[in-house]
């Protein structure tokens, strides 16, 4: 059995994750909020306050509105377009624009407040 597969649980709760990423000053993303399955929302049905997450990732093709307008709690939210890719041909399919200053995980955490030029086009 493959001990390193990405399909496997992991032994830590979701704060140790957070916690473990942050001590290598990266962050922490959740991938598809959106999604039926496979998601933070579907697995937890809710996002926890605590991590704070501050961007969420949401699918390619989602209709971000009308999502918006079923979960309002949402509306304030730094949201990251990605194509969540498991096959070369999807790679692309989802993407966001991202205007930092530099390449840096703090310039993307600027990006996700709007401070300054900085921002994140879905």
């Amino acid at each position: 059995m493959e001990t390193r597969a990405l399909i496997n649980s992991s032994q830590w709760d979701l704060n140790t994750v957070v916690e473990r990423v942050g001590n290598y000053n990266g962050l922490v993303v959740p991938a598809h909020i959106d999604a039926d399955v496979n998601s933070i929302l579907s697995q937890l049905g809710f996002l926890p306050d605590k991590p704070h997450f501050p961007i969420l990732g949401i699918s390619a093709g989602l209709d971000v509105n009308s999502w918006l307008k079923k979960h309002p709690e949402f509306q304030d939210r730094a949201l990251l377009r990605a194509s969540d890719a498991h096959y070369l041909n999807d790679l692309g399919k989802g993407f966001s624009i991202i205007n930092v200053e530099k390449p840096l995980v703090q310039e993307l955490l600027l990006a996700a407040k709007g401070v300054g030029r900085r921002h994140i086009e879905i």
